[in-house]
């Protein structure tokens, strides 16, 4: 069973928009900014084939923190299920 590293909220919007919760048991202050980092970089990269959504990112707690490609991956699905 894969357990899910990150999760998102999504809200029919005017303009794709962004917001990020990452909460302080996720791990370090390093840890917290680099998921962040991560997470407005691949909005950046996909914001053209975002539909007028918002979006808020959440970072799960436990395990082993969420990679980039968990991160595009959850972009690819939003793009997917509201287009």
């Amino acid at each position: 069973m894969v357990q899910r590293r990150v999760s998102a909220r999504v809200m029919v919007s005017e303009q794709p928009r962004l917001g990020i919760s990452v909460g302080k048991k996720f791990g370090g202050s390093s840890d917290r900014n680099r998921f962040k980092r991560q997470v407005r970089a691949v909005f950046r990269q996909q914001r053209e084939q975002l539909p007028a959504v918002d979006i808020v990112v959440a970072a799960r707690t436990g395990g082993v923190a969420a990679s980039y490609k968990d991160i595009q991956i959850l972009f690819d699905e939003i793009i997917n299920r509201y287009n």
